[in-house]
């Protein structure tokens, strides 16, 4: 991809996220040679419109962050990213959203749930980033493409802890 784009992914990731729910820059593209994390640039017609940064686990993928463009939202991008990749990786979906005690927050919990994603009940702290960052109560949320394939909370935050947080 063009550095252009990942200057563009770097200023909506910046604007997308809280500081204590986003990794340093560095962080990010020391990732990028790890065989389980994926930058995903969302493109039309060569026109960056978001990204998604992923980790393909055995069990489930987890999305820790995915932005869409402002100027771009509310046009079904999100929606058919989603579903493309639901297609594509044919295995539990997991994300962390912030907890629904706000209109934005319930109302990025509503489409995740439009997308079939559910909310799990646990508390779950996500682990601070950095040594200068806070940790955040957040609530997982879950796609599942089959009832089989449901997969439990422990199993979750333990996966993220230790992959994604680096706690043990």
């Amino acid at each position: 991809m063009k550095e252009f784009d990942f200057k563009i992914a770097e200023k909506l990731y910046i604007e997308s996220f809280p500081e204590d729910e986003r990794r340093s820059l560095s962080s990010v593209y020391s990732l990028l040679d790890s065989p389980i994390f994926e930058f995903i640039p969302i493109k039309e017609d060569n026109n960056f419109l978001g990204f998604a940064n992923i980790w393909d686990f055995p069990e489930f993928v987890y999305i820790e962050h995915f932005a869409i463009m402002p100027n771009m939202r509310n046009n079904g991008i999100g929606s058919r990213f989603l579903k493309t990749l639901q297609e594509r990786k044919n295995k539990p979906i997991v994300l962390e959203v912030e907890k629904p005690d706000n209109d934005l927050a319930k109302r990025r919990i509503g489409f995740y749930q439009r997308m079939g994603f559910h909310l799990l009940k646990d508390y779950y702290l996500q682990p601070p980033y950095t040594q200068e960052s806070q940790s955040v109560e957040m609530k997982i949320m879950v796609f599942s493409p089959k009832e089989e394939n449901e997969i439990c909370f422990q199993k979750i935050k333990d996966t993220l802890y230790k992959f994604v947080y680096k706690v043990k």
